[in-house]
């Protein structure tokens, strides 16, 4: 008897919650509360700058169509800088892995030759570009 007290409470309050969920979140979702951001994975930076925009500043459609060639045309001189500076940040990556290597032991030191790799890749990863590319000037790990 006590046990069937506990499944029926049990199932009350799950079917509550449910219930109570079903009935709030378009509630909230339509006065704000509770925001879903479309997918990111699926649009260009200049897409995403222009999405917040128009979210944030409240755009027309006027506005976000004469913004719009703004945005793409200042997210293709970061993109240029951005591609212009990976040597820069290869060259960090590398100087700080060499210094540290000198105090770890091999694991770790073929562990931090994985880091640095993975770095460079996201480093040399254009925003729309997909895979990095395939690391051929990368032998092993460095000994120190």
């Amino acid at each position: 008897m006590a046990k069937r007290k506990v499944v029926l409470s049990a199932l009350f309050l799950l079917t509550s919650g449910m219930a109570l969920g079903a009935i709030l979140s378009p509630i909230l979702i339509r006065h704000g509360m509770f925001h879903i951001p479309p997918p990111r994975h699926h649009m260009s930076p200049a897409q995403a700058v222009i999405d917040h925009l128009e979210r944030e500043l409240h755009l027309t459609g006027e506005q976000r169509r004469k913004i719009l060639p703004i945005v793409e045309q200042a997210q293709a001189k970061l993109d240029e800088l951005r591609l212009q500076s990976v040597p820069q940040f290869e060259s960090i990556i590398e100087d700080g892995s060499k210094q540290a290597a000198e105090f770890l032991t091999v694991e770790q030191r073929e562990k931090l030759y994985d880091m640095e790799i993975l770095a460079k890749q996201h480093f040399r990863r254009a925003p729309d570009a997909g895979p990095p590319p395939p690391e051929a000037d990368f032998p092993g790990p460095k000994e120190p």
